[in-house]
């Protein structure tokens, strides 16, 4: 075993006929990292993981946990993983106690005490007694997480944990995901927020059409271009324009901004005003997550999301 990765992907493909909705990916991800998952839709980010967690087979490749070959023939391996996919299965007339006591019948070791810190590490405590039928998105996808984490995995499987919650239990889940990292759990995270991403996660790959486009740690991603970024009143006026300005390169109007690489501040200015533009805020520096993720996948804010 490479003592240095918990989960390696190695030239994983997975064909559906002759649609290649992944096309030998690889890469590894490490002991106590927060790894970032990232691509647009159909990509291949979910048959990724299925094959991950052996819910797929893999048409050619391999992944290897802990050091170990996994499939769906081989599915030991998994009992040191926890997962949250897509929404969590509940029983809806069982409380949100009761899902997790029906859950800990799989781990015939876990103490009864584990359910109660369970409840308070995701916040549920004050819920435990509710029927789950009852529950927002957001505290199904709690009782979620906090199942996952029921057994103490080593590795945590997370796709889109913080859907349907609110700021602050995005914030809160993103403290938790911190704390279990430093605490030695490995998490493997796919998520389109890509703030959130660029928070919390030390390293991130990137998947397009089944390939990797890129992968690397997100502090030296994230520093390698810079750009300027203008508020205006019409971003796609704005974008129109500074696509004619010699040199500008990268521009990505997104929300009531765009951001433009290639040419200096005094120059974006001079341009749109010339034109009648006039920029409420302007701003010179690296580009974030999400414009260098919509720079790699050549996609627009709408059709990332």
């Amino acid at each position: 075993m490479d003592n240095e990765f918990i989960l390696q992907v190695i030239n994983l493909k997975k064909h559906f006929r002759d649609v290649k909705a992944v096309d030998g990916i690889s890469f590894g991800v490490e002991r106590g990292q927060i790894f970032g998952f990232l691509g647009p839709n159909g990509s291949g980010k979910t048959t990724t993981i299925g094959m991950i967690l052996a819910l797929i087979h893999p048409t050619a490749g391999e992944v290897k946990l802990f050091g170990k070959p996994v499939s769906p023939y081989q599915p030991k391996v998994l009992r040191n993983v926890g997962a949250l996919v897509s929404s969590p299965v509940l029983v809806p007339y069982l409380s949100a106690r009761q899902n997790l006591v029906l859950i800990a019948r799989l781990y015939p070791d876990l103490k009864p005490s584990r359910i109660a810190e369970i409840l308070e590490l995701v916040g549920l405590s004050g819920a435990s007694n509710r029927m789950t039928s009852t529950f927002s998105t957001g505290m199904k996808q709690r009782l979620g997480l906090g199942m996952a984490l029921l057994h103490k995995p080593a590795l945590l499987v997370l796709d889109e944990p913080t859907n349907g919650m609110d700021p602050n239990g995005m914030h809160e889940v993103r403290n938790l995901l911190v704390n279990l990292a430093n605490q030695g759990v490995t998490i493997f995270l796919s998520s389109h927020l890509l703030y959130e991403v660029e928070q919390i996660c030390d390293f991130i790959a990137l998947i397009k059409n089944g390939r990797l486009v890129s992968q690397g740690e997100v502090r030296n991603l994230v520093g390698q271009k810079k750009a300027v970024k203008v508020r205006v009143k019409s971003t796609q006026q704005a974008a129109r324009l500074l696509r004619e300005l010699p040199g500008s390169n990268s521009i990505f109007p997104n929300g009531e901004f765009v951001t433009v690489a290639g040419v200096s501040s005094q120059a974006v200015v001079a341009h749109l005003t010339s034109h009648g533009v006039i920029p409420s805020e302007v701003s010179y520096g690296p580009l974030d997550l999400e414009n260098l993720f919509l720079e790699m996948t050549n996609q627009t804010t709408k059709e990332m999301r």
